[in-house]
C-alpha cells in the first residue's frame, strides 16, 4: 500500500487532535445492510432494510470533514450493494481521507476492480472463509476464474493493500491451514476470527452448530498451535497470539479483554445506513444519536451513554476485530509494525 502525502498528513493530523479535541479518527460507514450472501453464522445483514442515498452519503461525508476524520471504512451488508460506493472513495481520496472496504468479494469482476482502484481505495479486505466449498458460506472465490491473481495485478497497479478475513467455525477449521498457506504463496496478509454468536438473543440465528464448544478443544488446540507456529515462522497473520491462545479462557466464560477505549475520548464512530450511531458493527444497535448533529461535546456523551452496552456486550463477545482495537490500545507499536510490515513488503515488490 502506498499512502499518499496528502492521506498520510490527513491521517496524522486527525490522531494529533483527537489527543485535544474527541475526534473520530476512523468512521466505520455502513451504507447498507443489504447483503447478497446467507452465510449461516452471519447475522450482520438485513435485506429489507434502509440503504443511504447520495445525498445523505453528502451530508455525513462533510460533517466527517468538519470533524477530522482520517480514515473512512464502508461496512455492509455488503458494501458493493451500495450503488454510490465509487463515488464516494472517490470523495473521500480527493480530500486527502484514507478508505478501507470489507467485501464478501463476490461482487469483484475485472471492471469493478478498475473502478474501485481509479477511485482511489486504500485497503481491500476480502472475506474469505476457505478455498473450498463448505456448508458456511459462500465465500471461495479465491481459486475461481483466477480471483487470487487477478488481485494480485490489481494490488500491484493501484498499490491497494489486499487482505483476507476468515471466520474459523467447526465446518471450516479444518479448511484453515490451506487457505493461509494459498494466502502465504501470494504474500497475502490474513486475519482470522473465531465465530462469534450474536449477542441479543431477540435475533434470529442459524448457526449454532457453527459454534464451539469445550468439546472442540482438542480441534481448537491444533489449529491454534499450527497458526501460532506459521506466526512464529514469518507468515503474515496480523492478529494477536493472545487472540488464539484466549478463545479457551472465553468458551469456559472468561473474559480477560476489555473492548472500552482507554481514553475519555471516542477515536471510531459506526454511522448506520439511516445516520444513526451504533456501539459498533457487530450490534447492528441504534443509537438515539444521529451523525450529523455530533459535535466534539457530544461524542463524549456518545462514549459514555455506549459504554453501559459495552459493559453488557464485552463477556459474550470474542470478535478479532474488537480484539485487536483493544490490543492496539495496550501494544500501539507492535500493532502498528504488524499492520504496515506486509504494505512495505508489497511496496518493495511491486
Amino acid at each position: 500500500m502506498i499512502v499518499k502525502p496528502k492521506k498520510l498528513m490527513r491521517v496524522a493530523y486527525s490522531y494529533l487532535r483527537s489527543k485535544f479535541i474527541p475526534t473520530p479518527v476512523f468512521l466505520r460507514l455502513v451504507p447498507t445492510d443489504r447483503c447478497n450472501l446467507k452465510c449461516r453464522y452471519c447475522f450482520q445483514y438485513d435485506n429489507s432494510s434502509y440503504s443511504m442515498t447520495k445525498g445523505e452519503f453528502d451530508s455525513y461525508f462533510e460533517k466527517a470533514v468538519e470533524l477530522g476524520t482520517g480514515i473512512i471504512s464502508f461496512f455492509g451488508g455488503e458494501p458493493m450493494n451500495w450503488p454510490h460506493l465509487y463515488y464516494a472513495i472517490d470523495r473521500c481520496s480527493k480530500k486527502g481521507i484514507i478508505t478501507e472496504m470489507t467485501t464478501n468479494a463476490t461482487l469483484l469482476s475485472d471492471n469493478n476492480l478498475e473502478r474501485l482502484g481509479s477511485a482511489g481505495l486504500d485497503m481491500l479486505n476480502l472475506s474469505v472463509d476457505s478455498l473450498t466449498k463448505t456448508d458456511q458460506s459462500n465465500k471461495n472465490l479465491l481459486t475461481k476464474n483466477d480471483l487470487a491473481y487477478r488481485l494480485d495485478s490489481f494490488r500491484k497497479r493501484f498499490k491497494t493493500h489486499v487482505r483476507l478475513n476468515a471466520v474459523i467455525t467447526k465446518s471450516n477449521i479444518g479448511c484453515i491451514e490451506k487457505l493461509i498457506d494459498f494466502a502465504h504463496e501470494l504474500s497475502y496478509p490474513v486475519s482470522l476470527g473465531f465465530v462469534v454468536p450474536p449477542i441479543s438473543k431477540k435475533w434470529k440465528y442459524g448457526g449454532s452448530d457453527l459454534l464451539f464448544t469445550k468439546s472442540d478443544f482438542p480441534a481448537l488446540k491444533k489449529t491454534a498451535r499450527m497458526i501460532l507456529d506459521k506466526k512464529r515462522k514469518g507468515y503474515s497473520i496480523i492478529d494477536a497470539a493472545a487472540y488464539f491462545e484466549g478463545i479457551f479462557d472465553f468458551i469456559d466464560g472468561v473474559s480477560d479483554w476489555d473492548c472500552k477505549p482507554p481514553r475519555k475520548t471516542v477515536s471510531g464512530i459506526t454511522i448506520a445506513p439511516d445516520g444513526r450511531l451504533r456501539t459498533c458493527t457487530k450490534l447492528m444497535d441504534y443509537l438515539d444519536y444521529n451523525f450529523l448533529e455530533l459535535s466534539p461535546e457530544k461524542i463524549k456523551e456518545v462514549r459514555n451513554f455506549s459504554m453501559k452496552t459495552i459493559e453488557w456486550c464485552n463477556p459474550h463477545c470474542y470478535s478479532n476485530c474488537q480484539y485487536s482495537a483493544y490490543y492496539y490500545n495496550q501494544h500501539k507499536l507492535e500493532f502498528l509494525l504488524k499492520q504496515f510490515i506486509p504494505a512495505v513488503k508489497q511496496l518493495f515488490r511491486g
